[in-house]
């Protein structure tokens, strides 16, 4: 999933990921959830999540990636 407008794009500039545990066969089903915690102009920072049924978190994780916005159909760059 995506908020930017079809055609824009972005590049990773900062990556920072922590396992906290190993994860086994016998963890069974693991959810990841993420969520944005500031998207501006140019840059935009998320942070992700990863646990078992139980609750008990496997991996943390927070990004900053660059906003490319590319000139649309009809628009002249500048």
């Amino acid at each position: 999933m995506t908020l930017l407008p079809a055609g824009d794009g972005f590049s990773t500039m900062d990556l920072h990921t922590t396992f906290v545990r190993a994860i086994g066969q016998e963890q069974g089903k693991l959810t990841c959830e993420a969520e944005i915690i500031h998207m501006g102009g140019r840059m935009a920072t998320a942070q992700g999540r990863q646990r078992d049924d139980a609750g008990r978190r496997y991996a943390h994780g927070v990004t900053t990636c660059m906003i490319f916005r590319w000139p649309r159909s009809g628009e002249q760059e500048g």
